[in-house]
């Protein structure tokens, strides 16, 4: 695709910005709907919970909510930076539109061949002919200067045009809201320029990355609301086509139940013992709360709300590279207990202990029926060695 120039500032198509814009409204939708199911939740905890835990929980909704706000003001910026992008393009396309053609004119006319101009001069009419075309040639040169002045500031009104835009949204591009929107996707804002060459997804895998993990979260939100209110659906089971499963598995978590199922294939332990347990671990807390106080715009917003979990595997296939595919299941049921664990502490005296919330929704699950546990069961293959 060609980029605008000097000659043509009006070059590009202002609607190639009409994906960004879409994108940029879904991540606006998807923080509407995490913001209501926030929003129930903690109308739910205000109502309960009392006292210093609730203080505590009613603070951490709070700055959520107000983190939410703020990303979905940046990306309504972010939209009218667009906007005003392509209203600029079209101003400068509309106007330059008369001088480009009158240069194309000026320059076709001081492209005739010069033996044209030049003779024969002996014919009947010629000399007329010939002082015709000099002069024409001499308005040409005119012509294309003012055209060419004309186009030059054009341009140079396209190229402001261009910095506002990135300077609009240097705050988004600066910023990495989990693995969906970067700087990448912002990094040559002409609508038509060349696409610089960069490592990693282009920008179809980063909206297609960006996709899944929306789904993925759309669905933590879903099981976190069937859970609180005790109502609806109580088992979810994903195979691994679902974005849940394909968001979870790239999870720190996953990475070390892997690793433990190939280290028990190496050692070669029996058939009857392919299953294990990954319990989450002290460091996992301040990670997952981050995740979940950012609403998974950043982290991996399945790995936090799983959690521990069990897990069955299964050597499906043997391969010639001393490889296997393994089929892994991983089950996990979210309870009062398993939500409120404080990790590692399965080993101290008495333990495990759990935050205070707990007792709180010991009550209203037994008192309102809330809080009732829902189990997730996820499916997915691996290749792992086996020499």
């Amino acid at each position: 695709m060609e980029e605008f120039t000097e000659e043509d500032p009006g070059l590009g198509d202002p609607a190639a910005l009409d994906e960004l814009i879409w994108q940029l409204r879904r991540d606006q939708t998807a923080l509407e709907k995490a913001h209501a199911a926030i929003q129930t939740s903690a109308a739910t905890i205000r109502e309960h919970w009392k006292g210093k835990a609730g203080d505590a929980a009613a603070a951490t909704h709070d700055v959520l909510m107000a983190r939410i706000k703020a990303t979905h003001a940046e990306l309504d910026r972010a939209v009218s930076a667009c906007g005003a992008y392509q209203l600029a393009h079209d101003e400068v396309k509309e106007s330059a539109a008369p001088w480009v053609t009158q240069l194309a004119e000026a320059r076709r006319t001081l492209g005739l061949p010069t033996t044209t101009i030049a003779g024969p001069r002996g014919e009947l009419g010629v000399e007329e002919f010939i002082s015709s075309a000099m002069r024409n040639r001499a308005a040409a040169i005119e012509e294309e200067a003012e055209a060419l002045s004309h186009l030059a500031a054009l341009h140079e009104a396209r190229i402001d045009a261009q910095s506002r835009f990135r300077k609009s949204i240097a705050e988004i591009t600066e910023k990495k809201r989990g693995p969906g929107i970067t700087a990448g996707i912002f990094g040559d804002p002409t609508p038509k320029g060349t696409r610089r060459r960069m490592q990693g997804p282009n920008e179809k895998d980063m909206r297609a990355i960006r996709d899944r993990i929306d789904r993925a979260n759309a669905t933590v939100w879903t099981m976190v609301d069937a859970w609180i209110s005790g109502k609806g659906k109580r088992t979810f089971t994903f195979d691994e086509n679902h974005p849940f499963t394909q968001v979870f598995t790239q999870s720190a978590s996953v990475a070390r139940a892997e690793a433990d199922i190939q280290g028990k294939i190496l050692e070669g332990e029996s058939n009857l013992e392919r299953k294990g347990r990954y319990d989450a671990r002290g460091e996992d807390l301040p990670r997952d709360l981050n995740t979940i106080v950012n609403a998974g715009f950043e982290g991996n917003l399945p790995e936090a709300f799983i959690g521990s979990f069990d897990y069955t595997y299964e050597v499906t296939k043997l391969n010639d590279d001393g490889t296997a595919v393994v089929t892994i299941k991983a089950t996990n049921v979210t309870t009062p207990e398993s939500a409120t664990r404080i990790p590692s502490t399965e080993t101290w005296p008495f333990g495990p202990y759990h935050v205070p919330p707990y007792d709180k929704m010991k009550h209203l699950q037994e008192t309102k029926g809330q809080f009732q546990p829902i189990t997730q069961e996820i499916t997915w293959t691996q290749t792992l060695r086996t020499r």
